[in-house]
């Protein structure tokens, strides 16, 4: 049996549109961001709910819980502490808004658990496609409802 081979253009267009890496520039420096692996899953878990209200208000968190921040920061861009000292509130408040865009699936289960109570499952589930709920026993499917 012969193996399918995806074109050279599809395959573009699809690292396009769902890169694994998304890369910035900061303080002269190209940081590549990539999805949250299982390793740093826990950590990243419970610095986001340290973090809490200001996740999504990145700019508060640096003010009101700076240590959390960088943890996020660190955690998030796999970028030593050192470094994230030295960024502006601008540069650190991009790297944040670039770490959640690399990890879409992640931090709509963090908003959809800690801002939207018992609808968590239902709503994280509709944000994130075809991940399920972080609380579901359900087995995995790749029906779509």
């Amino acid at each position: 049996m012969a193996k399918s081979k995806v074109p050279v253009e599809a395959a573009d267009e699809l690292k396009a549109l769902f890169p694994s890496v998304l890369s910035i520039e900061l303080a002269g420096r190209k940081i590549d961001i990539k999805p949250v692996v299982i390793d740093d899953l826990a950590a990243m878990i419970e610095v986001s709910e340290a973090i809490g209200e200001h996740l999504f208000n990145f700019g508060g968190a640096l003010v009101d819980n700076l240590p959390n921040a960088l943890r996020f920061l660190e955690t998030g861009a796999r970028v030593d502490g050192e470094f994230l000292r030295k960024l502006s509130m601008p540069d650190a408040v991009k790297l944040s808004a670039k770490i959640i865009e690399a990890n879409p699936d992640f931090f709509a289960q963090m908003l959809a658990k800690n801002h939207l109570g018992g609808l968590s499952g239902a709503v994280a589930d509709a944000l994130a496609g075809s991940m399920l709920s972080l609380d579901s026993s359900e087995p995995i499917s790749t029906e779509k409802m």
